[in-house]
């Protein structure tokens, strides 16, 4: 596996993580929120985060892009600071399916990013970025969203994921255990070890 191409949408630009990204991966994992949301229970130190940007692109079995906005003015891109990151893990190429990951930062939420960057990985996962580059070829992508996280909900339907049947639970007041749902896409649908940061275990 080699690292995924630049994909462009309406408002996300995904790019392959760099190691110039080591700082807003680290901020992103100072974020309480976003740690509860993705069911991050892991420590990692500074070295770690380092040497996962540094790598991370150029792992085999996985595609981890760096969400960045798609703004550009005079034919240049605003910035191309990261603001999120999605990842495609877990390819198996037998089966064709793969896991897909998404976490943003905090001020870049709720705008439409996450959308865009779902349907760009999805349209890349069954049928390759249109410009020779085939992907992986997959027959299915699965999402799994913590039910106390229903930010995640429309951002995942309105990118043609669909819910599976008795797969939706709610998390347990009394022992605060967050559950999840699990969300598919398919072909037919739409179309130390170094740890693996936010990674839900």
């Amino acid at each position: 596996m080699t690292r995924g191409p630049v994909l462009t949408g309406e408002i996300a630009r995904l790019r392959p993580i760099e190691e110039t990204d080591a700082d807003r991966m680290w901020e992103s994992l100072q974020d309480p929120e976003a740690m509860r949301l993705t069911g991050t229970t892991a420590d990692f130190d500074r070295e770690q985060i380092d040497e996962w940007a540094r790598t991370v692109s150029d792992r085999p079995g996985r595609y981890d892009w760096a969400v960045t906005p798609a703004m550009t003015r005079g034919g240049e891109l605003v910035s191309d600071e990261m603001i999120g990151e999605i990842v495609l893990n877990d390819i198996d190429e037998d089966v064709r399916c793969a896991n897909l990951r998404l976490a943003q930062l905090p001020d870049y939420r709720g705008r439409g990013y996450g959308r865009d960057a779902i349907d760009q990985v999805l349209r890349y996962a069954f049928d390759g970025d249109g410009a020779g580059d085939d992907g992986p070829r997959l027959h299915r992508v699965q999402l799994d969203v913590l039910a106390i996280n229903p930010r995640a909900v429309p951002s995942t339907s309105l990118s043609g994921l669909s819910s599976r049947a008795g797969s939706a639970t709610q998390p347990s007041t009394a022992t605060r255990t967050a559950t999840s749902s699990s969300w598919q896409s398919s072909r037919t649908t739409t179309g130390r070890a170094t740890p693996d940061p936010l990674r839900r275990p």
